[in-house]
């Protein structure tokens, strides 16, 4: 946008549709970030209930939108969805247990990794 000669500007009033096409093992490495990320900034949660009202607010989302037949043919593809998000949130929350390989295989960003691990021995 800025390339293109616009100015990006705050305006509380204004809505923007935000999604991704995420494969279940992007969204893994996705979430294995904002774990690891979390945890370095101090700011990780563990707050399964919040996560479970996310998830149930979800649910009535799409059972609206979808209507209960077509709700229940993507009902297996979004417990896939939600296993990998709170596996990769899991585990990157505790990612100074896991190996270094382990750690580089599940993240998104593996430059991030080639120059922490180069910095210490051990992440």
């Amino acid at each position: 946008i800025i390339e293109k000669g616009y100015t990006i500007v705050y305006n509380p009033q204004s809505v923007v549709y935000h999604s991704h096409k995420y494969s279940l093992l992007q969204v893994f490495r996705r979430f294995f970030d904002t774990g690891v990320s979390l945890k370095d900034l101090g700011l990780s949660t563990g707050n399964f209930k919040e996560g479970l009202e996310i998830l149930f607010k979800q649910i009535r989302y799409c059972l609206k939108e979808l209507g209960m037949i077509n709700f229940l043919l993507f009902l297996p593809y979004l417990i896939s969805y939600e296993f990998m998000r709170f596996a990769g949130y899991l585990l990157g929350q505790n990612y100074k247990r896991l190996p270094n390989s382990l750690v580089i295989k599940f993240s998104h960003h593996k430059y991030y990794w080639d120059k922490k691990i180069s910095q210490n021995s051990k992440i």
